[in-house]
């Protein structure tokens, strides 16, 4: 009678990856998961578990798989804002990215926008992922670029911005 006979299974997100049948009977006593690595598995737990039914005896080990990747932007409902002189504006995009920690910056033809904080009541500024323009003019109008970085690599989306005289 053996007592060495395992059974494992690898669990990837709760949902068991089974383990296939061995050579001369029982099933694999080791079990190698190869994966095609996506942002979309960040986070996912992975969990390994034997079992010994003669011992009546099981261990798991469960491994939390971190995926990093570059920042990318949430497509935002419009990319082309309409906006009114006079007006204040506010433009909110959304970006995710691994690590998380993503530096934003706002430009409009090659001119950086000052970010909040900055000396100064500028009319324009920047914070993070979101632009405010305090009161819009006509000369607001044109093509604003945000670019968001991350030690993964960059992401940039241009947004169209439409002022409309009252």
């Amino acid at each position: 009678m053996e007592s060495n006979i395992m059974a494992s299974v690898w669990f990837i997100a709760g949902t068991n990856n089974s383990s296939k049948a061995g050579l001369w009977g029982g099933t694999v006593s080791s079990l190698e998961l190869k994966l095609n690595i996506t942002q979309d598995m960040d986070g996912h737990v992975y969990t390994c578990q034997s079992t010994n039914e003669m011992l009546q005896r099981s261990i798991n080990v469960a491994v939390n798989l971190p995926v990093l990747y570059e920042p990318r932007f949430q497509t935002p409902a419009e990319t082309v804002v309409h906006g009114v002189a006079g007006e204040p504006l506010t433009v909110a995009l959304v970006a995710t990215g691994n690590p998380s920690s993503i530096a934003y910056t706002w430009t409009k033809n090659g001119q950086t926008i000052a970010s909040t904080g900055s000396s100064g009541e500028p009319r324009i500024v920047s914070e993070g992922p979101i632009l405010n323009i305090t009161k819009l003019e006509r000369t607001d109008a044109g093509v604003y670029t945000c670019e968001a970085v991350n030690s993964q690599g960059s992401a940039m989306i241009n947004i169209t911005l439409q002022v409309k005289c009252k």
